[in-house]
This record gives C-alpha cells, structure tokens and sequence, in this order.
C-alpha cells in the first residue's frame, strides 16, 4: 500500500554515503511491530525526514484511526520538533509515540532532565537488555513534565558503556587540563593584566573540561 501515486524526483538529495555527484530518491516505510512492512512512499530525493514523518503520522491516524489508542508510534529524533509533537498531542487526535529526546528540543529539555537524574540520582536497576556477550548494564530514572502545555513521560538512561566511555574522556581532559596548568606556572608573571590574559586563553583551552574552573585571584 502506496501513501500516494505521485511521481518522485531523482535529484541531487543528502547523500550519506558521501556521494553528491549522484541522483536520489528517498523511500519512506513504516512498519509493525515485526518489521513487517504495512505502508512506504517513494519520495524526491530532497525529502527531509520532518517531511516525511508528517506523511507518515498523517496516514497512520487516517488508516488506524479506530485502534490509535492502542497502537504507539516509534521514531528517531527526527520525529520531535514543535509543530510534530502538538500534532501527536492534540487530544482529539492523540498519538503516543516513542522517540529520543533531540538536543534542542523545548529550551534543552534533554539536558534539564539529564541533570535532574544525575542530582536526584534515584536510579533503577534494569540489567542488560540483549543477549549479546558483554551487553551493556542499564539504570533508568523517570520524570513527568510539562512541554508546550502537555505533560509528558521522559525516560532517562544510564549504561555502563557510557560510564566507562565519560571515565576515559575524563581522564584525557584532566591530563591536559594539568598540561595547561604547568604552562601557566611556568609563565610566573605577577602583573595582573599578563595574568588575566593568560587566564583567558587558559580558559579557552580548556572550555571543554568536565570540572568547574575558577580563577585563581
């Protein structure tokens, strides 16, 4: 089953695989739970994914409209932005859906949530979710808040490859932030203004470390 009959553009789309001097389409599918195809499109090759998410979330509340409370809609984080999710949330026609939270989604409500996990840090224990050898552990923290005037459920997530990824990142960025720190020192130039300037550049150098840094004046 087609979602429409029109016909698609080969153009120079958002090649990923590096190729730009080709055409493209862009094939839209949604499927159930099983993988199972119920539904795809054939679109231009410039077809962003904010569009076609709307094509899809279109059809599955026209076709599934009676059994909508039962089903949920699961995307990337292509599916979240403003005018998709009021879409999802209007009461008189509801879509839950799973998704990933982006970035800059509703004034950085994935990094709010994030903090307030790490803060509260009431974390619960789910185990691994594979069978794979050496599959990562994870813990989960839940929260109820507000977004464009729908409460809405976030999940926070904590893995044990994430932590041993952050340690290893960690223990890079305090090597060189103590690299900096001798090259301040070695400097040992007491007049303020040269200390202030270096101060500045030192902050620039280390603007990415994981730990507060205050000058030392």
């Amino acid at each position: 089953m087609a979602l429409n009959r029109r016909v698609s553009h080969q153009v120079k789309g958002f090649n990923k695989d590096n190729r730009p001097d080709n055409n493209q389409v862009v094939y839209g599918k949604i499927v159930n739970e099983h993988g199972i195809p119920v539904a795809s499109s054939v679109m231009s090759g410039n077809t962003s994914d904010k569009v076609w998410n709307e094509k899809a979330l279109d059809f599955v509340a026209d076709v599934f409209e009676k059994q909508m409370p039962h089903c949920i809609f699961i995307a990337d984080s292509k599916l979240i932005n403003k005018n998709l999710f009021q879409t999802m949330m209007n009461p008189q026609k509801r879509i839950q859906f799973i998704s990933r939270c982006p970035a800059n989604f509703s004034n950085k409500l994935a990094e709010e949530a994030t903090q307030k996990a790490y803060d509260e840090g009431n974390w619960e224990d789910i185990g691994v979710i594979s069978e794979r050898k050496g599959a990562a552990e994870y813990k989960v923290q839940e929260f109820s808040e507000e977004v464009f005037g729908s409460t809405v459920r976030l999940l926070v997530y904590q893995t044990s490859e994430g932590i041993k990824r952050f340690e290893k990142k960690k223990e890079k960025q305090l090597h060189e932030l103590e690299k900096d720190i001798s090259e301040v020192e070695k400097n040992n130039l007491p007049a303020k203004p040269m200390l202030e300037k270096n101060w500045n550049v030192f902050k620039r150098l280390t603007r990415k470390a994981f730990l507060p840094i205050l000058p030392p004046w």
